[in-house]
């Protein structure tokens, strides 16, 4: 799991660093909720989460796991996406906003396999959209 974990952040990443306005790099975050759409990938999380609550040596590998996507690249990924120089306080909301916006992704999978009719693919990754406009942002 490890692997796919990162190859996926490795996309996300590149997609970043493809992107020299950083006030348009936001906007890779389409790219995340388009995750959602990836049913089985949202599921493998979630219970990969689940299961590390109840085992304290898993928890410690997902943790490990977060700080290994975090410094993935050459530089730090919140410095990549949000651009140097942030003040101690914007960096850490910063990182509340992601850690938040990839618990919302979960969730919001999640409840698109109880309510398919009302969350649709298409309709999950638009309200997800706009969610994520209000979280990030510069």
């Amino acid at each position: 799991m490890d692997q796919r974990v990162l190859t996926k952040f490795s996309a996300v990443t590149e997609a970043i660093e493809a992107e020299s306005n950083i006030a348009k790099r936001p906007a890779i975050f389409r790219f995340l909720t388009a995750q959602a759409a990836d049913q089985a990938w949202g599921i493998l999380m979630l219970e990969c989460k689940l299961y590390a609550l109840r085992r304290p040596d898993s928890r410690e590998k997902l943790t490990h796991l977060y700080d290994l996507i975090g410094t993935s690249s050459d530089r730090d990924f919140t410095e990549l996406l949000f651009g140097p120089g942030l003040e101690k306080g914007e960096r850490t909301a910063a990182e509340r906003r992601l850690a938040i916006l990839g618990a919302i992704i979960s969730a919001a999978n999640l409840e698109s396999h109880f309510r398919p009719k009302l969350l649709s693919p298409h309709q999950l990754q638009a309200v997800l959209d706009e969610l994520c406009e209000s979280l990030i942002r510069l």
